[in-house]
């Protein structure tokens, strides 16, 4: 809780233990949005404004942030408003239903995430062993969320672990780089590519098809489709860094396949409504549109000579002693690896575990 000054709000000017940064301290002063470089070198007494800042982010409401941090609404603001003064650069646009974070202030955040875990993280002393982790922040790919998440949940609840989870749903080109950054603990990787540098074990194999819309393939046309003749299509792929597009590249390079896509996007929402709206083409495995394919909304076609594959990995960064991640990987593994043998995960097969 805050000091009975802060409650009742604080003036800038003259609060010592959030006393101005020198004007040294902020390089590349800007306006709005403007590309200019913010450098961040704060003092010690002023980190606090970090935590302000965060706590807002992920409330994206004054009011709740404020009760959170046991201040005012009105100190909040003041707060937030000095700092974004000092920075030379706004955080927030404030609206009717609270505050969303500009482009600076979504970069801000993205750091603190990764360095406010390390940064909070306990000391390890004399009795790492006996070492208890109350949170593990676990990454799954969208492709791969509706399918694994409620048989992950399920099995939370039962185990009645002592841990608490959270679940983030990421795009599958940020899940590696997350995990390594160490914003998630435990993170789900199609096609895992820096194994050297992660513990993981391998789940389950299945292969990448073309998902299209019904009205795009009409009953005499579902049969499998060459690789060649993937040239003529209208295709939206996701970006190069992609671990699908990297399987896919790869097999097109190997065959002498060139592909001109329509329109590259990382998002599995907007590629599976692009697909839907322009009857258009993208490369997903068929477990990731279960649900569309089973009501018609979408269809499916298999790929051969060759068949793309694509390989789905649990990992977690090495630690010595122990991480949340490296402690609980071989369970999670286990809840999670018997669907692709259980008829709830079409097209996969389990892969023994490393």
């Amino acid at each position: 809780m805050e000091s009975a000054e802060e409650e009742k709000g604080f003036d800038p000017a003259n609060s010592a233990p959030f006393r101005s940064a020198p004007t040294s301290n902020v390089c590349g002063a800007m306006s709005g949005d403007s590309a200019s470089a913010i450098r961040l070198t704060l003092d010690f007494r002023e980190l606090r404004w970090l935590k302000y800042f965060l706590v807002l982010a992920n409330a994206g409401h004054l009011g709740r942030a404020a009760s959170q941090l046991g201040l005012t609404p009105s100190a909040l603001s003041q707060h937030l408003a000095v700092f974004e003064r000092e920075l030379g650069a706004k955080l927030f646009t404030r609206h009717s239903r609270g505050v969303s974070l500009t482009y600076l202030g979504a970069q801000l955040r993205r750091r603190l995430e990764v360095v406010t875990p390390i940064l909070t993280a306990p000391l390890i002393g004399g009795y790492a062993g006996c070492q208890v982790f109350e949170e593990v922040r676990v990454g799954v790919p969208s492709e791969y969320c509706a399918l694994l998440m409620p048989r992950f949940v399920s099995e939370v609840f039962r185990a009645k672990t002592a841990q608490r989870f959270e679940v983030t749903e990421l795009s599958s080109s940020d899940i590696e780089e997350a995990l390594i950054a160490r914003s998630v603990d435990l993170a789900f990787i199609p096609n895992l590519s820096n194994s050297a540098e992660l513990c993981f074990e391998p789940i389950a194999r299945e292969e990448l098809g073309l998902v299209c819309a019904p009205a795009s393939a009409e009953a005499a046309e579902f049969r499998p489709l060459r690789l060649r003749e993937l040239g003529g299509l209208s295709m939206i792929l996701p970006s190069q860094r992609h671990p699908f597009s990297r399987a896919l590249a790869k097999a097109c390079l190997e065959h002498n396949v060139q592909l001109n896509p329509l329109y590259q996007t990382d998002s599995f929402v907007l590629r599976k409504e692009l697909v839907r709206q322009w009857q258009s083409f993208t490369i997903l495995p068929q477990s990731a549109v279960r649900e569309e394919l089973a009501r018609g909304a979408l269809a499916y076609r298999s790929i051969v000579a060759p068949r793309i594959w694509t390989n789905l990995a649990l990992a977690c960064c090495p630690h010595e002693p122990p991480s949340p991640g490296s402690e609980l990987l071989g369970a999670v593994r286990a809840w999670i690896a018997p669907l692709a043998g259980e008829g709830e995960w079409p097209g996969a097969f389990p892969l023994p575990s490393g």
